[in-house]
């Protein structure tokens, strides 16, 4: 059963790579039933107060991502150069009324792995990575997530590590990640 269709209001949630933790509040008037929380097809209990599901350490399952795969399995990884993801970010923050609406650059890219790259000539993929860090809001509504990057370039290069809804008014989330570049 859907915990939200049971009388129960989603009013906060955080995840990062490794776990979520969800909160619910009883709305006015509902039945106050203990319900699991399914999330990716495994089932949860919660603890609980008298008008209150918290459902603590589910299993984020977003720790996977394509570059990582690529890197794990010793396969050549192609990052755009930073100059074009900058490029990017910048041009679409300019058509963006809301600020709300802009990715914000929290940290230009910089990278301590392409130095240490270089001292390895033998290695088989000289990648000269570069990462800079992300944050922007977004709808919380999964539909309208996956079609904001569905055609968006680069997308495969920006890695969300951590997202949190804290307001159950605005129905609005916040992600933090990074980008992947090369010099």
């Amino acid at each position: 059963m859907n915990i939200e269709r049971s009388g129960f209001t989603e009013y906060a949630y955080q995840c990062n790579q490794s776990v979520c933790n969800f909160n619910y509040k009883l709305r006015q008037g509902a039945l106050f039933s203990v319900q699991e929380k399914i999330f990716y097809k495994d089932r949860y209990k919660p603890s609980f107060s008298a008008d209150e599901l918290s459902y603590n350490e589910v299993l984020s399952k977003l720790d996977g991502n394509k570059i990582k795969n690529k890197f794990n399995n010793e396969e050549k990884i192609t990052p755009p150069s930073c100059s074009n993801v900058l490029n990017f970010i910048y041009s679409y923050n300019s058509l963006q009324d809301d600020p709300n609406e802009k990715i914000i650059i929290t940290s230009l890219p910089t990278s301590s792995v392409s130095s240490q790259e270089d001292t390895y000539p033998n290695y088989q993929y000289s990648y000269g990575f570069m990462v800079g860090n992300i944050s922007l809001t977004h709808s919380d509504n999964a539909f309208k997530m996956k079609t904001f990057w569905e055609r968006k370039p680069y997308k495969d290069y920006f890695l969300f590590d951590s997202f949190q809804k804290t307001s159950e008014i605005n129905n609005i989330i916040q992600l933090n990640g990074k980008f992947i570049c090369k010099k």
